[in-house]
């Protein structure tokens, strides 16, 4: 996890005094300072900017709780509260304080993610008496955040000082501003993407890849993310059990990860199923450059990293059929550049792996697919949408 940092500390130091009056102050703000696709991108957003002469902040209302998360040490998080607020005096506590900090030092625009923060910012910056746009945003559909966060942040546009609120993907957009085209002008997609640093990375591993497809070494398929229940392990690990000469490998932790190895146990797949922990950002790439082919059955995603990242290594991509993922799969003509499976159907997942381990033409196919896809989604391309946004 990010260490916190005194909010009064500034961020970069090494811009010029000369860029910093030319160019606007950006805050970004999310719930809490863990690793993930929000913090990944914040903070490439971050370190994009200041490069540019903005003067930026990465900006977490709390702590994470997970301290075995890992944090982006590039540029450090500050935070507004030493916990997360458990009772309406502390959460009032924590409107106060972003009033202040607002009061002290006024940014020209914060950028938000993650329901509190959609929320309670853009409202801090209006009780401030400060001229602060803002500008929300959304990583997953509507209908995934428990009630009451779920129907509050389907307003979270509505306050006069936010001027644009940006969704991942055109599903997510259309789950939150369905029936409400007062709020579509404020409405941007801006897809997600992957640091250049990240992308460089990749390409060097991509160069160095050795796809086996045959033969006697098992088939490699990979997946990783958190233990959670979004993302719907118990499908792959149920369809391992139809794939006896196939290696499934899991990274990441969460608080599934028990009973999802009692399951793989149940089954007795746990020969074929490997629960790979926690990694750094870099050995979890060394390992997805190993594998053969990615694996995402998510009940939900907003626009996965990675997904990203396994298509820019041209790893044949498997997802669950649901409406964002179709979207991340489908190319600008209409064609599906991936294969997508019933969300709950492990024997039809099964068929699919089968499929790509013994047929070396289908799997190149699918790989030149997935690589195509991938060369649309450009780190300089969405920080530009960003920029103009906060500009």
């Amino acid at each position: 996890m990010c260490a916190a940092v005194s909010l009064t500390e500034p961020i970069q130091r090494s811009v010029r005094k000369a860029s910093i009056r030319s160019q606007p102050t950006v805050y970004f703000f999310a719930n809490h300072s863990s690793s993930g696709g929000v913090g990944e991108l914040w903070s490439d957003l971050a370190a994009g900017l200041a490069a540019k002469g903005f003067r930026t902040r990465l900006i977490a209302l709390w702590p994470s709780a997970d301290t075995s998360m890992a944090g982006d040490e590039r540029v450090p998080w500050h935070h507004v509260v030493s916990e997360k607020p458990r009772s309406m005096r502390r959460l009032l506590c924590l409107v106060r304080d972003l009033v202040l900090l607002f009061r002290k030092d006024t940014p020209d625009c914060v950028v938000t993610a993650m329901p509190a923060t959609n929320l309670l910012v853009p409202a801090a910056a209006l009780l401030s008496y400060r001229r602060i746009r803002a500008i929300t945003s959304h990583h997953t559909p509507a209908n995934t955040l428990k009630w009451p966060m779920n129907w509050l942040d389907r307003y979270a546009s509505v306050p006069p000082n936010v001027s644009a609120s940006v969704s991942v993907s055109k599903t997510v957009a259309t789950s939150y501003h369905r029936g409400r085209g007062w709020l579509r002008s404020k409405q941007r997609v801006i897809s997600n993407a992957l640091s250049p640093a990240i992308e460089q990375h990749l390409s060097e591993l991509f160069r160095m890849r050795q796809p086996r497809i045959g033969g006697d070494a098992p088939f490699r398929v990979i997946s990783l993310g958190r233990l959670s229940a979004q993302k719907n392990y118990d499908v792959l690990i149920k369809a391992a059990l139809y794939m006896p000469n196939v290696i499934v490998s899991i990274i990441g932790h969460g608080p599934e990860e028990t009973r999802l190895r009692s399951l793989a146990d149940c089954l007795g797949v746990t020969d074929r199923v490997k629960f790979l922990g926690l990694m750094g950002r870099k050995d979890a790439l060394r390992m997805l450059a190993a594998a053969d082919v990615f694996v995402q059955m998510s009940r939900f995603e907003g626009h996965s990293l990675a997904l990203i990242e396994a298509a820019k290594l041209g790893l044949p991509l498997v997802v669950s059929n649901i409406p964002v993922q179709l979207e991340f799969i489908t190319d600008e003509i209409g064609r599906h550049c991936g294969i997508s499976v019933d969300i709950d159907d492990a024997r039809s997942l099964a068929r699919s792996i089968d499929r790509l381990s013994f047929d070396h033409e289908y799997y190149e196919d699918m790989a030149l697919r997935s690589r195509h896809i991938a060369a649309a989604l450009s780190f300089d391309k969405t920080m530009s949408l960003y920029e103009n946004l906060v500009s």
